[in-house]
């Protein structure tokens, strides 16, 4: 969903990641003001400029929920590359802007939450060692077990995370309008590769004591994962992202 805003030139402008101080600057040249944050701090400009994936998921990690508009970020998140970065600052200024919803990922272990752009993923620890796990959704509010798989890992993608990791790991590239997510064992024992393209919420549980397993949020480890302690898997609050007429997403590719 989109909706169209005009930019107020006098806001404040916070710029998290790569070149960060180069492009503040290149902000103000255009005669707004900017300031390098921190990504802890983007919660207290008006907009924020995140530069490189890297900065977009400390965004994420700190709970910023936008806006913010994403350069040089590849995969579907619609954002701009750095080469027109001077006419998406104009278009923030000077003109009519609009903002999409950036859908999250929210996973629960026990009592604890973790939110993720692209992917949040079960895995063991340990090299070539392998865990079984238990997928399930629901239907109509009862569980579905999907499959029970004996595998590395699992790796569960949104459109934005589904360019990267769980393609590579067999699964398809998911269309950002669509509500689904990718679920894909990573080194599965058996022959036959098997994916799945499922509406949330998913369960993710390690059914067999084993292997170590831990909780992987956008590559990052955060916690380990106990046999039979469900991960569950739902929409969290989405990420405001600033659409402005440079806005491309490597899903609709250049134009």
């Amino acid at each position: 969903m989109t909706s169209e805003n005009r930019a107020d030139p006098q806001s404040e402008i916070g710029v998290v990641g790569e070149d960060e101080a180069a492009i503040a600057d290149r902000v103000r040249a255009a005669g707004a003001s900017a300031a390098v944050v921190e990504p802890a701090g983007a919660a207290e400009v008006d907009t924020t400029i995140a530069v490189g994936k890297e900065a977009l998921i400390s965004l994420v990690r700190e709970g910023v929920t936008g806006p913010v508009l994403p350069v040089g970020v590849d995969g579907s998140v619609p954002g701009v590359q750095e080469s027109r970065l001077d006419g998406a600052i104009e278009s923030l200024l000077n003109e009519d802007v609009g903002t999409t919803d950036q859908p999250l990922l929210r996973a629960s272990v026990g009592t604890d939450h973790y939110v993720a752009l692209m992917d949040i993923m079960t895995v063991t620890e340990e090299p070539a060692k392998i865990s079984e796990f238990t997928i399930e959704t629901r239907v109509r509010d009862r569980a579905r077990t999907v499959d029970r798989v004996r595998a590395d890992g699992v790796v569960v993608a949104t459109a934005a995370g589904t360019p990267g990791y769980a393609t590579a790991a067999g699964g398809p590239v998911i269309d950002p309008a669509s509500s689904a997510v990718s679920v894909v064992p990573v080194g599965p024992f058996r022959i036959e590769q098997t994916h799945w393209t499922l509406e949330l919420p998913v369960t993710l549980t390690v059914a067999r004591e084993g292997a170590a397993v831990s909780l992987l949020v956008d590559d990052a480890e955060v916690a380990p994962v106990p046999t039979d302690e469900p991960v569950e898997l739902t929409w969290g609050e989405p990420l405001t992202l600033v659409l402005t007429e440079q806005s491309r997403s490597s899903f609709a590719g250049e134009q």
